[in-house]
């Protein structure tokens, strides 16, 4: 034999050893691809049930206002100190909010003829909640 032979029957191989090691790393790299875009579609998911929440916190909020301070000739604005829960916030009409729902706590107190409002108005969106808290005051 040879030595020319011998040499190209030791080579044979690591083509395959190349080729696997190539297909590794491919697979590897799709993988981390793969996470990445599972991460950043999680992260948005999370961040507009976010912005639902705050935005149904504020409709709450300015719901117990308007509860509050009625748009009437009678200006004298009533009385809180309880808390309540709006289910179906937009009446079933918005849809991104359809599943939403808000926790509204009310408390007042009086001094000097002035009543002291204190709303905190919590939207829940699947597992995110945002909390706002809005105070007012009335003379009477």
């Amino acid at each position: 034999m040879s030595p020319k032979n011998t040499g190209s029957k030791r080579q044979k191989g690591s083509s395959i050893l190349i080729a696997l090691f190539i297909m590794v790393v491919v697979m590897l790299l799709g993988t981390s691809l793969g996470n990445m875009i599972q991460s950043s579609s999680d992260t948005i998911t999370s961040q507009v049930n976010g912005t639902r929440a705050l935005s149904v916190a504020n409709i709450g909020a300015e719901r117990r206002l308007n509860e509050l301070f009625p748009i009437t000739f009678n200006l004298i604005a009533s009385r809180c100190d309880d808390t309540l829960t709006y289910d179906n916030i937009g009446g079933g009409n918005v849809k991104g909010i359809m599943t939403c729902y808000v926790v509204v706590k009310c408390s007042d107190f009086k001094l000097f003829d002035v009543v002291y409002y204190h709303i905190e108005s919590t939207g829940t969106c699947g597992i995110n909640s945002r909390t706002i808290i809005v105070d007012a005051k009335s003379l009477r």
